[in-house]
């Protein structure tokens, strides 16, 4: 989207009768609503970033993704089959309600229990759950299973008094959701870990750039969460960018399902598109340069990446010999899925693909329905991202590149399938040796772009716009956790 030079006039005036700083209160714009008030329905950035101030998980990561105590106070891994957690006291739910083991030991094994959560996948090694007493939970796995890395995106919840709803015991509880418009969250004044600094924090839709850029100048809001990279060379008065690199990898993904007529099950055609992309003009271009290229499915401050993998190249000429070798050389259409807010790389990338005779027909769609298609096997080529939010590579395989079923795959929309990487994917959270997991990680990542099932595009950096007086440092998982921003008063 383009910023014209009035809007920025009008930006600049406004400011002088802009609403009067509050330190109480919280405002921070979204480029799009939640999905759910459920924290364990689905992984989505959006919906995490705000349900990850209400609720709570047993152990959580810094901002570095390091594993830290939460509602677990500590552990023990007394078994390489067994992990006691000892939970805080006093920890209540919004409600009131004290936490126990019990109540975690039933929310867990209803979690495990629903495969139509996107959560269930994390729990599928455990084999039983024990409440010793109230404040200490035994969890047993199958086999050897580092469980530290997958409790973090499992949040604490029960239900409210008010049917339909959930508790959870974090720094704040909802009080209004209107969809497709924003959500207030109001103080958790009895929070164990004692009263948050803002009365009220309020997350608010607003898709358009232009209108979440005016709105932080008229201070009508404090923070803009995903920040468009076109914006970040305007210097634009009262206002501070903070980026960090980002976790998510950007990508073509192929559907890969046996049925007719299907040119993406030759490798060579996958390769011609590989080899046809020119990935820094999508970063120069789209981004404003504010990403990098990746060499592979995940970012390289992510555990598990493989140092080793070269950059990819851009030949059109070998792409064009793959392309005829494989019975396409008199051309190839296809229709590519994405969300709208891509067009702009969409444009580029159809192109780059007509230069080897590839006509793609751009298909913008809204909300999660690019995956919802893809799912269901009705997307030809779509464009995608993963953001490996635990910093462990092993994330990714599991959920987007082992073959679906037994509780894996649930990111693999192209239906992808490799027996080494599925054995990969199920053997490396067993692994008790940090080098070993590191190369049977580094190994997968070779087996993917030897035979990309997807197209590794950029890894987009997050960016931050926030007015002054505004403090906030970014984590590297891309969530805003509201009791990292501070309010300098003047």
């Amino acid at each position: 989207m383009r910023y014209c030079v009035a809007c920025l006039v009008v930006l600049a005036l406004v400011v002088a009768c802009s609403e009067a700083p509050r330190a109480d209160r919280l405002r921070i714009l979204l480029r799009d609503d939640i999905s759910s008030l459920d924290p364990n329905q689905e992984f989505e950035s959006i919906t995490d970033s705000v349900l990850f101030n209400v609720y709570e998980p047993l152990v959580t990561f810094d901002k570095d993704l390091h594993v830290q105590p939460l509602i677990a106070e500590f552990w023990e891994n007394p078994l390489p089959e067994q992990w006691r957690l000892h939970l805080r006291k006093n920890v209540r739910f919004h409600d009131g309600t004290l936490l126990t083991a019990g109540l975690v030991k039933d929310l867990l094994l209803k979690l495990q229990a629903d495969k139509d959560l996107e959560s269930s996948a994390l729990l599928n090694n455990i084999q039983k759950i024990v409440a010793e007493n109230d404040h200490t939970l035994s969890i047993h796995t199958r086999k050897s299973y580092s469980i530290l890395t997958k409790l973090p995106f499992i949040y604490i919840t029960k239900p409210a008094r008010q049917a339909g709803t959930l508790a959870g015991t974090g720094p704040y509880k909802i009080d209004k959701w209107e969809k497709g418009k924003s959500i207030r969250l109001s103080r958790n004044e009895h929070y164990w870990q004692g009263r948050p600094q803002f009365e009220t924090v309020e997350f608010l839709s607003v898709p358009d750039a232009d209108q979440r850029f005016q709105m932080l100048m008229e201070k009508k809001a404090d923070i803009i969460y995903s920040v468009p990279p076109e914006m970040t060379g305007r210097k634009l008065p009262g206002i501070q960018f903070v980026r960090r690199p980002g976790l998510g990898v950007m990508y073509l993904g192929f559907n890969l399902r046996l049925k007719k007529q299907n040119p993406f099950l030759d490798l060579r055609v996958r390769k011609a598109f590989h080899l046809a992309i020119d990935r820094q003009t999508i970063i120069d271009r789209a981004l404003y340069g504010n990403g990098a290229i990746p060499t592979q499915p995940v970012a390289p401050a992510v555990f598990g990446y493989n140092p080793e993998l070269p950059p990819p190249a851009c030949d059109l000429q070998m792409a064009r010999k793959l392309l005829a070798e494989s019975g396409y050389g008199k051309g190839l259409r296809v229709r590519l899925d994405f969300h709208f807010t891509r067009l702009h790389v969409a444009r580029i990338i159809k192109d780059q693909l007509a230069r080897i005779n590839v006509e793609i027909e751009l298909n913008a769609l809204q909300r999660n329905s690019v995956y919802e298609i893809a799912e269901a096997g009705m997307s030809e080529l779509f464009l995608v991202g993963w953001d490996c939010s635990s910093g462990d590579a092993t994330e990714f395989f599991e959920f987007c590149a082992h073959t679906p079923g037994k509780n894996y795959g649930t990111g693999n929309y192209g239906c992808y399938s490799n027996f080494i990487i599925d054995q990969i994917a199920e053997s490396t959270s067993t692994m008790i040796s940090e080098l070993d997991r590191r190369k049977n990680l580094n190994k997968a990542a070779t087996i993917i772009m030897e035979e990309l099932p997807i197209i590794p595009l950029f890894v987009e950096d997050d960016i931050y716009a926030m007015r002054e007086g505004i403090s906030f440092e970014p984590r590297a998982d891309n969530e805003i956790r509201v009791q990292d921003v501070t309010y300098a008063k003047r």
